[in-house]
């Protein structure tokens, strides 16, 4: 079993390159792309043999930081090792029809009860293909469920 943790997003990152994300057509979909890569991780796992679970207690507030994740407020609220991941960067290369999806994400899997790190892996940016793709929500669907892959396949080696 694994605890999901929320994923970490930082209020900065722009949804499109080269486009600022106060534009409100863009917001609603670049503030989706956390749960899509949280439901895709999820079901990622799960096709693996891995148990899922929300974070419960001060754990489901969120974690902004690794420091914050391993905190010993944190632990105490997890019962299995924890699943933190950090988004750097999710940006389409346009807002019609992207080719793909620039992307870097870091992950971590913490020892709840000790804080120590059992594994870690960054994933630096680079772009994820989501041609075919007929929308922005569409693409980054498809870069979410890429990314999933990726991460549940480096950790199962």
């Amino acid at each position: 079993m694994v605890v999901l943790l929320p994923i970490a997003d930082p209020p900065d990152r722009s949804a499109v390159q080269g486009v600022f994300t106060f534009y409100s057509w863009i917001a609603a979909t670049r503030a989706a792309v956390p749960a899509q890569l949280d439901a895709a991780l999820r079901a990622r796992l799960t096709a693996n043999g891995i148990a899922v679970r929300a974070p419960r207690g001060a754990a489901a507030a969120g974690a902004a930081t690794l420091a914050q994740a391993t905190s010993s407020v944190l632990a105490s609220d997890l019962d299995a090792p924890a699943l933190f991941v950090e988004i750097d960067k999710w940006e389409a290369e346009n807002t019609d029809f992207p080719a793909f999806v620039n992307v870097a994400v870091d992950a971590t899997l913490i020892d709840a009860r000790s804080g120590r790190i059992l594994w870690t892996t960054r994933r630096t940016a680079g772009p994820v293909a989501t041609r075919g793709a007929t929308s922005l929500q569409a693409a980054y669907q498809r870069a979410a469920d890429e990314v999933a892959s990726w991460l549940v396949g480096r950790w199962a080696r």
